[in-house]
């Protein structure tokens, strides 16, 4: 007949493990899965902008200089409006319409399926103007206006 011996090894990792008040069942914590900041800025009941720009170091020009003033002006004044400001990687993760197609966009958000959308750098302070009215209920601007903003249908992932 042959025998065994079995090793001590696991079993004093076990008690080891035991003491300090862990054991071998106890898995890792799952990992957190980031909610939806877009849904979750809609569920505050405030109106939702959202700014999609370029990850990585801000521009050193005229342009975003101005772009940047203008938001943050913005910002300083409506206090009742939540900016949400994500990369072009995230905004893709969140929303799967409209696809942007420049690096710097803004959407205005009536509700989780309607925004008013401006492709590009806001460099004129009354697009904000209008943006502010299309989220409290107003109508889009009309087209022939040709002020950059344009009337979209919005798709946000749950």
């Amino acid at each position: 007949m042959q025998s065994f011996k079995l090793s001590r090894l696991p079993m004093l990792a076990m008690l080891a493990a035991t003491a300090c008040g862990l054991s071998q069942s106890t898995a890792p914590p799952a990992a957190k899965v980031p909610q939806n900041e877009i849904r979750v800025a809609l569920k505050s009941g405030r109106s939702v902008v959202l700014v999609v720009q370029p990850s990585g170091k801000p521009e050193a020009s005229e342009a975003y200089g101005d772009w940047a003033e203008y938001l943050n002006a913005f910002a300083a004044q409506e206090k009742s409006v939540k900016i949400v400001k994500l990369t072009g990687r995230r905004y893709s993760e969140l929303v799967t319409s409209p696809q942007l197609s420049k690096p710097y966009n803004t959407l205005f958000l009536r509700d989780a399926g309607h925004g008013l959308l401006y492709r590009g750098m806001i460099r004129e302070p009354e697009i904000y103007v209008r943006g502010k009215a299309y989220m409290t209920g107003k109508p889009g601007p009309d087209p022939a206006q040709r002020t950059g903003l344009e009337e979209v249908k919005l798709n946000i992932r749950p």
